[in-house]
């Protein structure tokens, strides 16, 4: 990875452990989520990159871009003709969640 740090996230409510729900009542509706870094960062455009991994109801999945929305906050904005229960995940967590079952993996043969 080039010099840029990947910043730790979370939830304006909590850390980001797993999967957050986003309910969608209609379809093409724009949703915001805010996230918080761990951290303000002299040059966010050029020290992070910040990616959100979306899944729909059918199971398909999504990488959409966030930006730097001031001091350590981010957003994603979100919306999918698809109406129902969509989840996140910032794509840190899920990068660190596919390591972890690859250890398990590998150390289970």
């Amino acid at each position: 990875m080039n010099m840029k740090t990947m910043m730790v996230l979370t939830m304006v409510v909590g850390f980001c452990t797993q999967a957050a729900p986003v309910s969608s009542p209609e379809a093409n509706l724009v949703v915001e989520i805010p996230f918080q870094a761990d951290r303000p960062h002299a040059n966010p455009f050029t020290e992070v990159e910040f990616d959100v991994l979306f899944t729909d109801p059918r199971g398909t999945q999504m990488t959409v871009p966030g930006f730097w929305a001031g001091a350590d906050q981010w957003t994603v904005r979100y919306a999918s003709p698809i109406v129902g229960t969509h989840r996140y995940m910032d794509m840190d967590r899920f990068k660190q969640m596919q390591t972890e079952e690859t250890a398990r993996t590998d150390s289970a043969a």
